[in-house]
Order: structure tokens, then C-alpha cells, then sequence
């Protein structure tokens, strides 16, 4: 045995690494939360998520319960991350613990329509 193997650091550090390393993929050990999402408008609503919640399936649950509660118009849109001032688009096809999203993360929809007055 190496000296490093009798110590165990590898082992340590191997166990250590590994909460830092979680991929989103171990859907069985995933900690659900809530992320606020709102409109253009200011409407706002809670949506429940897990790290591996794809940002096109929040999306399109958040456009649909926006335009049945008559708060939003269909259209296309994306989902952006105003956390503290930012504005960083999301990935639809990301995961959002790849995306950095948390509980304590502000997502707004923005219009990818260009508007037109009625």
C-alpha cells in the first residue's frame, strides 16, 4: 500500500468531492424546490422543480398557467434569470441545477415575439 492509500486521503477527498459533483442525474436523491416565475406584467406564482427540471418544461408550465389564470398573452417566450439585478437567458434544453437556479432564483418571461400593437 502507498502512503496515500494508508491514509485514506483519497478516500476522503473522493467522498467529499462528491455533493460538490452531483450531476442532476441521481434523480432519486434530488432535493425538490420552489422557484418564483413571473410575468412581463409582474405577475408572479411559485412552481415546484427539481435540480434535473429541464427550463423548457418550466417554461411551458409557467407560459400555460400564466395564460389560464388570464395574466398572460400565448406567444413565445424564454425564461430569464433576474436573480439580484442580472438578466441572463436560460438554456432551454438545460437542466436547471446546470442553469444555477435555486430557491432563492427570480425567473422572468421575456417575449421572443416581436409586439404588435392591437
Amino acid at each position: 500500500m502507498t502512503e496515500t492509500e494508508l491514509s485514506g486521503e483519497t478516500n476522503h477527498e473522493t467522498d467529499a468531492e462528491r455533493p460538490k459533483h452531483n450531476s442532476g442525474h441521481e434523480h432519486g436523491h434530488e432535493r425538490p424546490f420552489a422557484v418564483m416565475v413571473r410575468t412581463p406584467a409582474g405577475f408572479a406564482h411559485e412552481f415546484p422543480v427539481k435540480p434535473s427540471t429541464k427550463v423548457h418544461r418550466l417554461l411551458k408550465e409557467a407560459v400555460a398557467y400564466f395564460v389560464g389564470q388570464g395574466q398572460l398573452q400565448p406567444g413565445n417566450y424564454r425564461l430569464v434569470d433576474v436573480t439580484e439585478g442580472a438578466s441572463r437567458t436560460l438554456t432551454d434544453s438545460s437542466r436547471l441545477g446546470e442553469s444555477g437556479v435555486t430557491d432563492s432564483s427570480m425567473l422572468s418571461l421575456k417575449a421572443t415575439d416581436p409586439q404588435v400593437d392591437g
